[in-house]
């Protein structure tokens, strides 16, 4: 797997994360306006990552500083996506 980092349509900068058979398996879901940001984000969600393969699925984990997001794994298919506000 690799962590992609883009820019979208608005020049923001998003990330993604892509298995080895090409297909997106997480990706972001806030834009951010500058690359230290987003490098930030994808070592949470490294982290983030690293507690739910422990946790298992189905867990909806808090990520640290400052509440910037969470990350949420379908129970349907494995799909893991950080999201803005806390559920």
């Amino acid at each position: 797997m690799k962590f992609e980092v883009y820019y979208d349509e608005e020049r923001s900068y998003r990330w993604r994360l892509i298995a080895r058979n090409g297909r997106v398996v997480a990706k972001s879901e806030q834009a951010y306006a500058d690359s230290t940001l987003v490098a930030d984000a994808v070592v949470r969600v490294v982290e983030g990552l690293r507690l739910l393969i422990e946790y298992g699925p189905g867990v909806t984990l808090e990520l640290p500083r400052g509440g910037l997001g969470y990350l949420r794994k379908s129970k349907s298919s494995g799909e893991v996506k950080m999201m803005k506000k806390a559920p």
